[in-house]
């Protein structure tokens, strides 16, 4: 879908820090149906900027 906001990550003024070993968001996989979905989504990142180089398959 088009214009979908699928991760929306906000930092809250004043919050205190996790400590060192805390999980945190360590990756994002979407779920996508098809392998042109993954193209789309991958083109998508490329032409935005975003780093896609390690992205993997599993």
């Amino acid at each position: 879908m088009p214009g979908r906001v699928l991760v929306d990550l906000n930092e809250t003024a004043g919050a205190v820090a996790p400590p060192p070993s805390s999980p945190g968001l360590s990756h994002f996989a979407p779920l996508v149906p098809t392998k042109a979905d993954v193209a789309r989504f991958a083109q998508r990142h490329l032409d935005a900027g975003l780093d896609v180089a390690r992205a993997t398959t599993s």
